[in-house]
């Protein structure tokens, strides 16, 4: 976007929406290959991936393109792309290159699923087309976990994606272990600790949610009553236990909750003053982090029915947390290959590192297909 308002475009950009634009033109590749290795220092970087090619089906899909025309584009596309990729091989700027789509585990009947087996087929008339004695194409990613674990279905021609990949030479990389994505779309952690008391806390939060509803009624206080139409309060709690994620909070409280608030403050200054606002204010910013808490801590409570599902299935994992199960049965269901998790926490590094030095486990498709809540 940024490159565009320079005035320096791009050939096939796809304007998925206001905030995405997407290309795989070699221009574009050109263009970020470079800038990756000035930033890095490096005259070669191992693995060049393509990221989610997938937008280009998912805007041909929503201006009603027929599939039949846009997974031929798409294709055409990415075929494009690897003959540029096997250059920049040739002139030593990158070792190998792959594809990261959240799509590879999709039913290739749906309209913006990534065929692995159509993008090998492409590979290989690459390598044959050039002369080439191997193919630079050598890593796949895509998402993996307990509850997105179309990955490990027998449904490309009779083999799951994992084995198809293994099968192939190629390196798989599974990223989002740990932030499973419902078809809703809304995202669901995978922790919870048995050893923790999320109920406990829970009731701290809400008695500290009505020490905050006590400051809000006396702010309000100084309001006519017949103005008050809502407050954070009456707008909150009826709905405090149904917010799904942070996500479903954030959207409640910009679509519903800030603009009532912003009227709320509004009054208390015209009544109060500057001081009574700002006190109004205070409140609200303190109730914030609890909140968000309190979803928190929801959330990982209803964890625990998957975690309980998961110890019938294999009760070796007694004692552990969900996050350490779910790494340890993606990385024996995994086989060879790459994990990957993001360590910003130490918890998540100890986490990791427990999970990952446990012997692995004999994994059966048919159990994961239980763990579905």
């Amino acid at each position: 976007m940024e490159l565009e308002k320079q005035n320096t475009g791009f050939p096939e950009i796809t304007y998925y929406s206001e905030e995405c634009y997407h290309c795989i033109h070699p221009f574009f590749l050109e263009d970020q290959l470079e800038r990756s290795l000035q930033r890095l220092g490096l005259e070669t970087v191992d693995v060049f991936l393509l990221h989610n090619p997938e937008y280009f089906l998912m805007d041909r899909e929503k201006h009603n393109v027929s599939k039949e025309k846009a997974t031929e584009q798409y294709y055409e596309r990415i075929r494009n792309s690897f003959r540029f990729l096997e250059q920049k091989r040739k002139e030593g700027k990158i070792l190998y290159y792959g594809i990261s789509s959240n799509t590879f585990p999709e039913d290739s009947e749906k309209y913006t699923a990534t065929s692995l087996i159509k993008i090998l087929k492409i590979a290989k008339e690459i390598q044959d087309e050039l002369g080439l004695d191997e193919s630079g194409f050598a890593v796949v990613q895509f998402p993996g976990n307990l509850l997105e674990n179309g990955f490990l279905d027998p449904k490309f021609e009779g083999k799951n994606l994992v084995s198809l990949i293994h099968e192939n030479g190629l390196l798989p990389l599974i990223n989002r272990p740990l932030n499973a994505i419902s078809s809703s779309g809304n995202i669901r952690r995978l922790s919870y600790d048995p050893k923790k008391k999320s109920g406990d806390v829970m009731l701290l939060l809400k008695e500290r949610l009505e020490v905050i509803y006590e400051r809000e009624e006396k702010s309000l206080s100084i309001l006519p009553q017949d103005s008050i139409k809502y407050t954070f309060r009456t707008v909150i709690e009826p709905y405090l236990d149904q917010f799904q994620n942070q996500n479903h909070l954030n959207q409640f409280l910009e679509r519903t909750v800030i603009p009532i608030l912003q009227q709320l403050i509004s009054q208390v200054e015209k009544l109060g003053g500057q001081k009574a606002q700002a006190e109004y204010i205070e409140t609200l910013n303190e109730a914030l982090p609890i909140l968000e808490q309190y979803v928190f801590q929801r959330n990982i409570l209803d964890r625990s029915e998957l975690y309980e599902k998961i110890l019938k299935c294999y009760p070796k994992y007694q004692g552990w947390n969900l996050s350490t199960i779910a790494l340890h049965l993606l990385h024996s269901s995994l086989g060879e290959g790459v994990v990957l998790l993001g360590m910003r926490r130490e918890e998540y590094v100890k986490d990791a590192s427990f999970s990952f030095g446990a012997p692995a486990s004999d994994i059966q498709y048919q159990d994961w297909k239980k763990f579905e809540v």
